[in-house]
C-alpha cells in the first residue's frame, strides 16, 4: 500500500466566494487566525503519520506518490510559511513526484514562485473561472482577468510546464458568447490541463439564498447544454483530450493525484476537516479549528498511534487503519457493497471507464454478476460501450451527457 497520496488542507482565503461551500475562512474577517500555529499543527500531524508508518511497516519509510495542497487558498500563506510546510513534505517525495498546489490569481507573489521551486512543486492549478471581469464579480472572486494573466505569465516565465486552469459555466448573467470568449482566451494560453465545471448551487452558500429568493440569474437548461457542447468541441479542436467528465488535458498531462481518487487509491488527508481513505477505511480530521491547533490534541493522537502500534498490526492491513480511524472523526468502514459502488460510479467518470478484470480481482465477483441487467440496459441504449479487446466498459458520448442519471443506477 505504500506509497500513497497526500492531501493537505489550507483553510484560509482572502475572501470567501459566493458559491463556495468548502471548509475555509476569510482571513480579513472578525476572527483572527494564527497561520503559523496552523502550519505547525500540519507539520506535527504529518510527523505523527510518519511515525505510524515506520512503526507498523517494519521501518519502511513513508513515501507519497502524489501531493496536493488545496483549500481555501494555499497562496494566502506567507511565502516563508509555505516553505516551512513544503520543506517537511519534501522529505517524503522524489523530484519526479507530482506535487500540486492550488492558487488564486492575484495572490501569487514572486516569493511564492521561488518557494514552489525550492520545495519541488511542479503542477499549479489556477482558479480563473471566467475571463469576464463582470462575471468574476458576480462570483465574488477577488481577481480580474488581467491579474490572472499576470499570475499565469509569471509561472510560465519561471519555467512551470504543468499548469491547470479551472473554468466555470452557468455563472450568473453569463452568455454563450461570453463563455466562448473565456474558452478562446484560455486556449490561446495553451495550458497543459483544463478543468471545466458548471456552477452548482451548494447548501448554506450566499448563492443558495439568492437562488431561493429568485435573485440569481443563471443559465437555463438549453443554454447550459450549449456551453457544455462548446467546451467539448473547442477543447478537442485545440488538441485537448477528455479523460474525465469535467477534465481535459494535453497528452500525458492527466492529474495523477485526482486519478488516484477516481480509481480507489489510498490517500491521507491532513489539516482541518481533511478526509483520508486507506484500505477501505474512510475517516476525517476534526473540523474544529481551535481543537486542531491545540497541542494537547496532537499529543492525544500520538498516544493513540502508540496504542495501536503496540498491537503489532501492520499498516498494510485494514485492521490497522480501522483501529486508527476509530480514534479520528466520521469513521466509516466501507462494506464490500460500498466499495463496488464507488468502483463503478467513480471509475465511470473516467473516459476509459472500468476494467472487468480489475473488478473481479478486487471483489472476487464478475462485473456482470453484480450489475449485469443494469449494464445490459445501458449497452442496448448506447449509453455504455463494451470494448471486448481492452476488457473495459465506459460511457458513450451520449452517456457522458447524462452521466448523473446513469451513475446513480450503480448504487446497489
Amino acid at each position: 500500500m505504500n506509497p500513497i497520496s497526500l492531501y493537505v488542507h489550507i483553510p484560509f482565503c482572502v475572501k470567501k466566494c459566493l458559491y463556495c461551500d468548502f471548509l475555509s475562512f476569510p482571513i480579513g474577517g472578525r476572527t483572527v487566525y494564527n497561520m503559523e500555529k496552523y502550519i505547525d499543527a500540519l507539520i506535527n500531524e504529518l510527523r505523527l503519520w510518519e511515525y505510524a508508518f515506520q512503526e507498523s511497516m517494519a521501518g519502511e519509510p513513508l513515501r507519497f506518490k502524489s501531493v496536493f495542497i488545496g483549500g481555501g487558498t494555499p497562496t494566502c500563506l506567507p511565502a516563508e510559511l509555505l516553505f516551512k510546510l513544503g520543506a517537511e513534505i519534501k522529505k517524503f517525495i522524489s523530484a519526479d513526484t507530482e506535487f500540486n498546489i492550488e492558487a488564486n490569481p492575484g495572490t501569487i507573489t514572486d516569493e511564492h514562485i521561488e518557494v514552489f521551486k525550492k520545495i519541488l512543486i511542479n503542477r499549479v492549478s489556477l482558479g480563473l473561472q471566467s475571463a469576464n471581469d463582470n462575471e468574476l464579480k458576480c462570483l465574488g472572486r477577488i481577481h480580474s482577468f488581467n491579474e490572472f494573466l499576470n499570475s499565469f505569465n509569471k509561472l510560465r516565465q519561471s519555467g512551470f510546464e504543468n499548469i491547470n486552469i479551472d473554468l466555470m459555466s452557468d455563472i450568473p448573467k453569463q452568455t454563450v458568447k461570453s463563455y466562448e470568449n473565456t474558452l478562446k482566451e484560455v486556449l490561446n494560453l495553451s495550458p497543459e490541463h483544463i478543468s471545466a465545471y458548471s456552477l452548482i448551487i451548494e447548501p448554506g452558500t450566499p448563492f443558495e439564498k439568492l437562488w431561493d429568493s429568485g435573485k440569481l440569474d443563471i443559465a437555463d437548461e438549453e443554454t447550459d447544454r450549449k456551453m457544455y457542447k462548446l467546451t467539448k468541441e473547442m477543447l478537442k479542436e485545440y488538441g485537448y483530450y477528455r479523460y474525465e467528465i469535467s477534465n481535459y488535458c494535453k497528452p500525458r498531462r492527466e492529474c495523477i493525484h485526482n486519478i488516484s481518487y477516481w480509481t480507489g487509491g489510498n490517500y491521507l488527508g491532513i489539516g482541518l476537516g481533511a478526509a483520508s481513505y486507506v484500505e477501505g477505511i474512510r475517516f476525517c480530521t476534526t473540523r474544529d479549528y481551535n481543537r486542531y491547533i491545540n497541542e494537547n490534541e496532537q499529543s492525544l493522537f500520538l498516544r493513540q498511534i502508540c496504542d495501536v502500534n503496540s498491537t503489532k498490526v501492520c499498516a498494510a492491513n485494514s485492521t490497522y487503519w480501522k483501529k486508527i480511524a476509530e480514534r479520528r472523526e466520521e469513521y466509516t468502514e466501507l462494506t464490500l457493497q460500498n466499495r463496488m459502488e464507488e468502483f463503478m460510479f467513480l471509475g465511470l467518470r473516467l473516459c476509459k471507464g472500468v476494467s472487468q478484470k480489475e473488478f473481479y480481482n478486487r471483489f472476487g465477483k464478475t462485473l456482470l454478476e453484480i450489475y449485469g441487467s443494469t449494464i445490459e440496459n445501458f449497452l442496448q441504449n448506447n449509453l455504455l460501450i463494451e470494448d471486448a479487446n481492452s476488457d473495459r466498459i465506459y460511457l458513450s458520448d451520449r452517456g457522458i451527457d447524462i452521466s448523473n442519471y446513469i451513475l446513480s443506477d450503480f448504487i446497489l
